[in-house]
């Protein structure tokens, strides 16, 4: 019983943080992000979880930490704002300086950006959670967990159904008999008669 507690419990707060994380994503634009190098520890340690939301740059003050493409376009890169300058022709753009807080030294070239997602929350550990699921084995593990739940739910309906049937047999009397709380009375009666004043009026019956 505890174990199959346990198991409904643990799936339902994975569902709801899902749930939380997706809902998030499409009210706010907030992203979420794995940390895989530890240039910004001991804040946000490696295999994090980090949460971000979209702003412009003209919002993007120092001491920001904010996510922002590497100029190779395929990678993102975390780190906090150490300069803003304005780019020139561009009203919404902004050229900004980063460093790792792990780091002694800027970063080696500056960022470019409109939109960066700026740093609203971070999760330690989330990111190894989340990067196990979008594996093959986690995948696997999901699929197992999902089949574990459907049987145990499928066994509390059994077990409920078999509880309600019991609770019936217990207070169905049998054809023919009288009621328990019925004494017999002091005269001639009609076969059947105490039982069936029983049925027709509960209240009195319970009051003698």
């Amino acid at each position: 019983m505890w174990l199959r507690d346990a198991v409904l419990s643990v799936t339902a707060a994975i569902g709801v943080v899902c749930v939380l994380l997706l809902g998030a994503s499409f009210a706010f634009d907030v992203k979420s992000l794995v940390v895989v190098s530890g240039s910004m520890e001991p804040g946000i340690p490696t295999g994090s979880l980090i949460l971000s939301r979209m702003t412009p740059a003209s919002e993007i003050v120092v001491g920001d930490v904010v996510t922002v493409p590497k100029r190779t376009g395929t990678e993102l890169v975390t780190h906090r704002v150490v300069e803003v300058a304005v780019v020139e022709g561009v009203p919404e753009g902004r050229e900004l300086t980063l460093r790792g807080d792990a780091n002694d030294v800027d970063d080696p070239y500056t960022y470019g950006v409109t939109v960066a997602g700026k740093h609203l929350l971070t999760i330690p550990g989330g990111g190894y959670v989340v990067s196990f699921f979008q594996s093959r084995d986690g995948v696997v593990a999901t699929g197992a967990a999902i089949l574990v739940v459907v049987v145990l739910l499928v066994g509390t309906r059994g077990e409920t159904r078999q509880s309600v049937r019991r609770a019936r047999r217990g207070t169905t009397l049998p054809d023919g008999a009288a009621h328990p709380s019925v004494r017999a009375s002091g005269h001639d009666a009609h076969p059947g008669e105490d039982a069936r004043c029983a049925s027709d009026d509960p209240e009195r019956v319970e009051s003698r």
